[in-house]
């Protein structure tokens, strides 16, 4: 997609990413221009067990009450906390303060991660705004942070030219 957009003769591109996409969204950092990251409830992943089915991982192996592949130690690293290292545009990192399948510890990895940006928590909840009670209030929360960052994106863009 970010290819097309390119041909298509589109600049400062922002990527968005949740979950296992706002892993994805990392790597890409490494491999394209991008002007601007979002990780939204981020997942991370060790390199090495990437492609592994879930009950093949040392997480299983090592804990009785895992959290899917997601509560990684601060000494964690790897090629999406790397690409975000290296990329020197902003990111913005959300967390989902009652995510039941992402830590807190990985959004806070890939924010100790970036070189400028900001952090934030969007109170309540979960995983899925789909599994709350009341999901179009968080889907509108979502879109309404989403759509500020765009638009301080394109305000900071338009100023430094």
């Amino acid at each position: 997609m970010y290819d097309e957009l390119v041909r298509l003769g589109y600049t400062n591109i922002i990527v968005v990413g949740t979950s296992f996409g706002g892993y994805m969204a990392a790597l890409l950092a490494a491999q394209r221009l991008i002007y601007t990251l979002v990780l939204r409830a981020a997942a991370n992943y060790a390199d090495d067990e990437l492609e592994l089915p879930y009950t093949k991982t040392r997480e299983v192996r090592e804990h009785s009450t895992p959290i899917y592949r997601q509560d990684l130690p601060k000494t964690f690293t790897n090629r999406a906390l790397d690409a975000v290292r290296q990329f020197d545009g902003q990111t913005y990192v959300i967390e989902h303060e009652a995510d039941e399948v992402i830590h807190a510890s990985i959004p806070r990895s890939y924010f100790a991660a970036a070189r400028h940006g900001n952090y934030m928590v969007i109170p309540k909840l979960t995983h899925s705004p789909r599994s709350m009670p009341n999901p179009e209030a968080y889907f509108a929360l979502v879109e309404f942070w989403i759509a500020a960052i765009v638009r301080g994106t394109r305000a900071a863009s338009e100023a430094t030219g």
